[in-house]
């Protein structure tokens, strides 16, 4: 009956180990990925104003496009009112635009990253409520461990107490907690990685680097959705 004891040695590790405890980290986290999910729609609603300004201030928007600028540039640009503007203007604004619409875009992968990091790490946390639960039924034995500790030459005998979670539930259960724990650390590299990702191409509001950003986002994007 060793596995009794281990599993209380996993407990008291536990209880000693100075990181928070895996369903805390997990909640913190889908906060953070709701936090970037919010923030990124802002963005987009601050860049659709900043290209709306500027369609209205280069060009005459027809009443119909009002609202809609941004996607309706092209046959805003078309219309009759608008022939006479200098190509130069028009192509120096070809180009804020196409940078615009290249960071908005980038935006809503981020903002499908959010989401899907979010279903990911709340089925995390169904996994690790659904495991801790199983465990805790273990601490109805705990008084078996002190048995075992007073009548340590007859651990013989003690082999026929019957006990309804047997040593090979115990493994499988232990099994599970650390395919958590790994599931968990690779969706945090993952955090990481969109970090690093942030640092070298988010600051740049360029189109190269918003197309550039956007591809390594979509990159990630199919890891999450390539079954395991």
């Amino acid at each position: 009956m060793k596995w009794i004891k281990k599993f209380f040695e996993r407990k008291e590790k536990n209880k000693t180990n100075k990181d928070e405890p895996i369903d805390i980290q997990i909640n913190k986290t889908i906060y953070k990925c709701k936090l970037e999910r919010k923030k990124n729609y802002t963005e987009i609603d601050k860049i659709r104003k900043w290209a709306s300004n500027l369609i209205h201030e280069i060009l005459k928007v027809p009443q119909k496009y009002w609202y809609e600028e941004i996607e309706n540039y092209e046959n805003i640009k078309k219309s009759s009112s608008n022939k006479k503007i200098p190509k130069h203007i028009i192509e120096e604004t070809d180009e804020i635009i196409k940078g615009y619409k290249a960071q908005i875009n980038l935006r809503k992968r981020k903002i499908e990253l959010s989401k899907l990091s979010i279903k990911k790490y709340k089925k995390l946390y169904e996994t690790y409520e659904q495991t801790e639960k199983r465990l805790s039924k273990f601490e109805n034995y705990k008084h078996l461990q002190e048995e075992f500790e007073k009548h340590n030459n007859r651990l013989q005998n003690l082999d026929d107490i019957e006990i309804n979670l047997s040593t090979h539930d115990f493994y499988l259960i232990e099994d599970k907690v650390k395919e958590l724990e790994e599931e968990f650390e690779l969706q945090k590299e993952i955090q990481k990685q969109i970090e690093i990702l942030q640092t070298k191409y988010g600051l740049k509001n360029d189109y190269l680097n918003a197309e550039i950003f956007t591809t390594e986002i979509n990159k990630i994007i199919n890891n999450i959705n390539t079954p395991k």
